[in-house]
């Protein structure tokens, strides 16, 4: 879930009208203090829903609005956007407060777990959800405190995501390119066959969005590429060093991407990169599951996805999380009917509302487009090691200086040791008490 500046990343920011006008809300205000219910006037309640500003363009929540309220007649939910840059920050402070709202949209890994304490343990609510029914929702357990539902559960996740490559199957065939690259050599000679055809075989850029492009999800498969997901717990309490000749080596590979031309020249500020993906000018682009249906209307059956291989050995990984999920504030009077919101995602008509947006349902046997059943595929697939979104698990301060400092790697302006060890330095200058957190990796 990226989040980019979290998981905020993760989406082609529309900005905070959309959501106001699709769902065509009461109120769309940011003021804090905005949560609880207004309780019974005239037969109508009112829950209050705080979304992050990264996802506020995105059609999932007002689509889950909309399919509650159908079912709830006399209750209204009002969706708040918070903006994205401090919605955590926002959140945590109404949440110590006591004045949150009554339902809220999380990310799993860091960002859940210095909060937690003011949520709602659904697992022992006794409310709308039952733990038999949690225990069958796939991906629940990067929901918890440590695991297992028992040690404390704390949200409902919406969708399933992945962070994946896109590419164009014609340009690929008028290439000469018959296979998807496997290894970075093989990544390389893809390359040389694009720009001899003419086509610029990747392009990177701010997706319109301003600032530098988001470099975590290919973050994941850098590490993914030259580590075991066992290890991945070290990288955050600071045993295991970023800057390893290991991680040395991936990020040179992967910035050679830059320095061979295998990219647009204005990598990181490029604001129309998806639009010549689209319009094939670009044979690949590397984004989120969550863009499929912004690049399915057109490229249609020349759509196509690949996962990142950048390893020396074709090590076949998927980088796979439960997307946004949603919590309820322990402060929230209406405790009951929030939790019935939550359920109601995971019923047969939540999800369906779901799958009409374009996104990966959390439950199996929905149609979808075909790329999003290629990646459900491989990621069942013995073949495949399936990592998190790492970027979802690292300090949110340490994400940070990472995405600084890989955009600077990727083009050139500082070399990849230095990049590395600044990431590893931000690591190190943490208190102690941020560099304890363990996290059930691989038990996703």
């Amino acid at each position: 879930m990226r989040t980019r500046t979290s998981t905020q990343w993760r989406r082609r920011l529309l900005g905070s009208a959309v959501l106001c006008t699709v769902v065509g809300l009461a109120a769309c205000s940011a003021a804090a203090g905005g949560g609880g219910s207004m309780g019974p006037t005239s037969g109508k309640i009112t829950l209050t829903l705080w979304v992050d500003g990264a996802i506020s363009g995105s059609p999932e929540v007002p689509a889950q609005v909309k399919n509650f309220e159908a079912a709830h007649p006399g209750v209204t939910i009002n969706t708040v956007v918070e903006p994205s840059g401090n919605y955590f920050a926002t959140l945590q402070a109404a949440l110590i407060a006591g004045h949150a709202p009554d339902i809220v949209s999380l990310y799993a890994g860091s960002y859940l777990n210095t909060i937690d304490p003011y949520l709602q343990n659904l697992d022992a609510s006794g409310q709308a959800i039952s733990s038999a029914a949690l225990a069958k929702v796939p991906d629940e357990a990067v929901w918890t405190q440590s695991g297992t539902l028992s040690s404390g559960t704390y949200a409902v996740p919406e969708s399933e995501q992945f962070y994946n490559g896109y590419y164009n199957k014609a340009l690929f065939k008028k290439a000469g390119i018959t296979a998807l690259p496997q290894t970075w050599t093989q990544l390389y000679s893809a390359c040389t066959k694009l720009k001899a055809a003419g086509v610029t075989p990747i392009v990177y850029g701010n997706d319109g969005n301003g600032g530098e492009f988001w470099p975590l999800a290919e973050w994941s498969y850098l590490l993914a590429g030259a580590t075991s997901l066992s290890s991945w717990n070290g990288f955050l309490d600071g045993k295991q060093s970023y800057d390893s000749p290991a991680m040395v080596a991936q990020l040179t590979d992967w910035a050679k991407l830059y320095q061979s031309g295998c990219t647009n020249s204005d990598a990181l500020n490029d604001s129309t990169n998806q639009s010549e993906f689209e319009h094939g000018k670009a044979a690949m682009i590397i984004e989120g599951s969550w863009d499929t249906p912004i690049f399915q209307p057109y490229l249609g059956s020349n759509l196509g996805v690949f996962l990142p291989p950048y390893s020396s050995s074709g090590k076949q990984m998927i980088v796979e999380l439960a997307g946004q999920g949603f919590g309820i504030p322990k402060s929230s009077p209406d405790k009951a009917l929030a939790e019935e919101f939550l359920a109601s995602i995971l019923t047969s008509s939540g999800q369906n509302a779901l799958v009409k947006t374009g996104q990966i349902p959390i439950y199996q046997g929905y149609s979808m487009p075909a790329v999003s059943a290629q990646l459900l595929q491989a990621a069942s697939e013995k073949s495949y090691q399936v990592y998190p979104m790492f970027d979802n698990y690292m300090q949110q301060s340490v994400a940070s200086v990472a995405d600084k400092e890989l955009d600077q790697a990727f083009v050139g302006q500082i070399s990849p040791s230095t990049a590395l060890q600044n990431i590893e330095t931000a690591v190190q200058d943490l208190p102690s008490a941020q560099r304890s957190a363990t996290y059930p990796l691989g038990s996703q």
